[in-house]
């Protein structure tokens, strides 16, 4: 019955041992992931390998399952988190083997080489320990792990090294800076006698706090700084977008001017002045002068526009088309109004646009109508570019031109295709590749609006775009989010650039610092322990010393005792024997 109790009461111990060390693994854990290097495969320090080490030296191998379902579980966790999705549960599976086999591999090496249980008051022994523990057994996880991300594609070549260097030193110092920690913490973790740990909770504390006092700092104004590089840059790059839009506004201010000059233009005097335009200036899909022209006139146009295209090139009918229902090209119905595609270029690519009345689509004629009411360029909501091999977003942009006989062919639009990818492309060319972008329409709606979109998903675009988000989840999502508007005469687009962290870049700088602060409070720590160490080993000596002596002491009073009544007794003797002779 005996027996059994004990048997039932060891499997409890088991259990509690193993769900205590797999919660306390994935909570250093979550605290160390917080320090990650992106991707988030490596931390500056990661305190679960000092747990797993020392739940292993103190209560064996039945620690080792504790070990791996908290490694499990921090891994699956920072995959969750990370956005990343969990399609082969091998890697985190492996991850966690790696990691319960270091603290094995580590139990092992101490076991032989240093002995259990150990004493923590030799310097030679802790220093034989620190580098069995913090630098060899942490090589089992980090190489084992990293290969496994390089076998799975996870991480390049050119990361490797990087990587494994990050893994390995944040578990060495994850070792060296938790288990003095947990020792002092819960001394019976060290199984024999632990030096003073009051003192060395204190001291490590004190240190501890110094480096973190100081990290913050050095964090703060990490942050400052690239916060303010990063308004600056994204001001660079709005400044730039606003340039390339002001250089093609500026085009079809200068095809108007042409059209002004040249009341009887031609289509060869059209293509000569905008060839070399549109060689310079890739984001132009096509440049076209539209006339506007009344429905009583449409027709002298069309005789017209038919006699200056058959002067050129006898073949070529011009004529006047809409589109149906269907979308095919069909001869115009007369209307009120009209706005004609007179001249376009480059010509071969856009022959089916020519004669092609643009008020008679609708999308098209609200933008035609508020140019000419505002009397400045308007573009259109974004349209998708079907004659680009790329199929990229797009604007037409119309500039209105009047002039003083209403009838005059010189009265219609300069108007221009923009290729908005290759815009915005060409604007932000000198982006750094980790900046999230949006250019949009927004009076063209969510669905439509996007111009260009970098590094976002579709949800975040629509988070962005949309007027109902809450600025304080966006804060949270993008701690960086600079907001512009882009004026294109009577219309305006937005442009977002955020970053989903504080920093735009790796702050190596603050990484280091972290890193070295962390490490000499660990091995200050260690050092309170070995001077604690000395401390109760002199007590102990001159507490034995002074019960010796204390001992002796006593025995000397005893010995005096014991002379004295010696000597009174011999005197009491000769007292008696000298009066028995006296009275003889």
């Amino acid at each position: 019955m005996q027996t059994s109790t004990k048997s039932i009461r060891q499997r409890w111990l088991t259990v509690e041992v193993i769900l205590i060390t797999a919660v306390a693994y994935f909570l250093l854990g979550y605290i160390g992931q917080l320090m990650a290097v992106p991707p988030g495969f490596a931390t500056i320090i990661w305190p679960a390998a000092g747990l797993a080490l020392a739940a292993v030296l103190a209560f064996g191998q039945r620690a080792l399952p504790g070990v791996f379902i908290g490694a499990f579980s921090i891994s699956v966790y920072i995959r969750i988190s990370g956005g990343t999705e969990i399609n082969d549960w091998l890697i985190p599976i492996l991850m966690a083997l790696y990691a319960t086999l270091q603290a094995h591999v580590g139990y092992i090496l101490v076991r032989r080489f240093v002995g259990l249980p150990m004493t923590y008051r030799k310097p030679a022994v802790i220093f034989q320990f620190l580098f069995i523990t913090a630098v060899l057994s942490t090589l089992v996880g980090c190489t084992l792990s990293v290969l496994l991300l390089l076998q799975q594609g996870i991480i390049s070549e050119e990361n490797l090294l990087s990587t494994w260097l990050s893994w390995w030193t944040g578990d060495a110092i994850g070792v060296i800076f938790t288990l003095p920690w947990l020792l002092s913490l819960f001394p019976r973790l060290a199984v024999t006698p632990f030096p003073r740990s009051r003192f060395t909770i204190a001291s490590l504390a004190g240190f501890t706090l110094s480096a973190a006092v100081l990290c913050t700092l050095a964090i703060n104004e990490e942050r400052n700084k690239q916060t303010a590089e990063f308004n600056n840059d994204a001001s660079t790059l709005a400044n730039n977008l606003e340039a390339s839009v002001s250089n093609a506004t500026n085009i079809l201010y200068s095809v108007a001017g042409l059209v002004k000059a040249e009341p009887n233009l031609t289509p060869t005097q059209f293509r000569r002045f905008t060839a070399r335009i549109l060689d310079e200036n890739p984001v132009l899909q096509g440049l076209s002068w539209n006339i506007r022209v009344s429905g009583d006139n449409v027709h002298q146009l069309q005789a017209r526009l038919q006699r200056s295209y058959s002067t050129e090139n006898p073949s070529h009918k011009f004529a006047i088309t809409e589109r149906n229902a269907n979308g095919e090209l069909i001869p115009f119905a007369q209307r009120p109004l009209h706005v004609v595609v007179s001249f376009i270029e480059p010509f071969a690519n856009n022959i089916k646009a020519l004669g092609y009345d643009v008020y008679s689509q609708a999308s098209r004629k609200e933008a035609l109508k508020v140019a000419w009411e505002t009397e400045q360029i308007y573009p259109t909501p974004p349209i998708m570019l079907v004659q680009d091999d790329s199929q990229q977003a797009g604007v037409l942009l119309f500039l209105p031109v009047k002039s003083e006989q209403q009838n005059s062919l010189q009265n219609g639009y300069a108007t221009g295709v923009i290729r908005a990818q290759d815009l915005a492309s060409l604007a932000f060319s000198k982006a750094a590749n980790n900046k999230a972008i949006l250019l949009m329409d927004p009076m063209a709606g969510i669905e439509s609006g996007i111009l260009y979109s970098k590094n976002l998903t579709a949800a975040q675009q629509q988070r962005l775009s949309s007027a109902s988000v809450d600025e304080q989840q966006l804060s949270e999502e993008f701690p960086l989010l600079n907001r512009y508007e882009i004026s294109l005469g009577a219309r305006s687009w937005v442009l977002y650039i955020a970053n989903e962290s504080i920093f735009i870049y790796q702050p190596w700088g603050v990484h280091l610092l972290l890193a070295s602060a962390t490490l000499f409070a660990g091995l200050l720590g260690w050092f309170m322990i070995i001077v604690a160490g000395y401390t109760d080993e002199i007590e102990f000596e001159v507490d034995k010393r002074t019960k010796e002596l204390s001992l002796t002491n006593q025995r000397l009073v005893l010995s005096e005792q014991r002379q004295n009544e010696a000597m009174q007794q011999a005197e009491k003797s000769n007292r008696a024997k000298s009066e028995f002779l006296a009275n003889m």
